[in-house]
Order: structure tokens, then C-alpha cells, then sequence
């Protein structure tokens, strides 16, 4: 709850805005249990296997359902218009800030608990409000200091209950 008033503070979802909303709505949905359930699979991974084969499987795995949307969506001439210059930029943003930061999450993933990752990924939201002070020079609402002032807590107490 906090999580969502810290990004959105009293407002409810606009689902007037457009016809795509709730197919938008769904996705979102669908990447949150994604990114959570890649945690444990991950976990499990480590626990027979190196943080770069976790890599290679959670690439694998997320191309392949990805593909599967895009074909189910009848959106494959998008896929096929990509032209060689956005594949290119594609590629370096996958090979630089996406792999460097999921490699570095798996190789700290084989040392910690995967419901402490999880919680530590609930710092997402309070390090985003964090960088769009610091580079955007916006400033927390009340609604959302508290929020993540809660959120923060919140963390606190799991993390602190998992280790007694």
C-alpha cells in the first residue's frame, strides 16, 4: 500500500484515458509477478548452479515469453520493422546497465535469502524519488515522505523478524 502511495499518492487509476488501459493494467501485473517469481526461480538456480547461468536462463526464459506476447498480440511486423540501428542501441543498453545490474543482482542473490531480496527490491520506489530529487530537483509530497517513511519501516521490521 505504501509502495502505491509513495508513486501515486490519492490518486485512483484513470481507466477513461484509452482502450489499452486495462491491457496495459494486465502487463504491469503480469512484469510485477514476473520480477518476483525470477527472484526465487533465480535462488534456486544458484543453489546448483553459477550467477551467469541464472543470467542466461532469465534472459532465455524472458525472450521467450516475450516472443510468445508479442505473436499472441499479432504484433510480429513491429518485431520485424525494428530497424538494424534500434537493434543496435538495443543491444548496447542490454550488454551495459541491463546485464551489468542483473549480473551484479545474481552474484549478490547467491549470498542472501530470496524474501530479504525481495524486500531490499522494495526499495525501488524510495531510490527513484531519491534520483528525481537529486536530478530533477522534485520534492517528496507529504503523502508520499510518509509513504516512504513506511515503506522504509516496513522493510526494517521483515528483515529485522527474519533474522530472530
Amino acid at each position: 500500500m505504501s509502495g502505491y502511495l509513495l508513486t501515486f499518492q490519492f490518486s485512483l487509476p484513470h481507466f477513461e484515458v484509452g482502450d489499452n488501459i486495462g491491457l496495459a493494467s494486465m502487463y504491469a501485473v503480469l512484469a510485477a509477478f514476473s520480477f518476483g517469481s525470477s527472484t526465487v526461480f533465480g535462488k534456486k538456480i544458484l543453489a546448483h548452479s553459477t550467477f551467469r547461468t541464472a543470467l542466461y536462463t532469465r534472459y532465455l526464459f524472458t525472450s521467450v515469453i516475450t516472443g510468445l506476447i508479442v505473436v499472441a498480440n499479432g504484433n510480429l511486423e513491429w518485431f520485424l520493422k525494428t530497424t538494424p540501428h534500434q537493434w543496435m542501441i538495443f543491444i548496447i543498453i542490454g550488454l551495459t546497465t541491463g546485464s551489468g545490474a542483473v549480473l551484479l543482482y545474481y552474484i549478490g542473490l547467491r549470498y542472501i535469502k530470496a524474501n530479504i531480496a525481495t524486500m531490499c527490491e522494495l526499495c525501488f520506489p524510495v531510490s527513484s524519488i531519491v534520483f528525481d530529487y537529486i536530478f530533477n530537483g522534485r520534492l517528496l509530497t507529504s503523502v508520499q515522505f510518509i509513504s516512504a517513511g513506511i515503506l522504509l519501516f516496513t522493510i526494517y521490521k521483515i528483515t529485522r523478524n527474519q533474522k530472530n
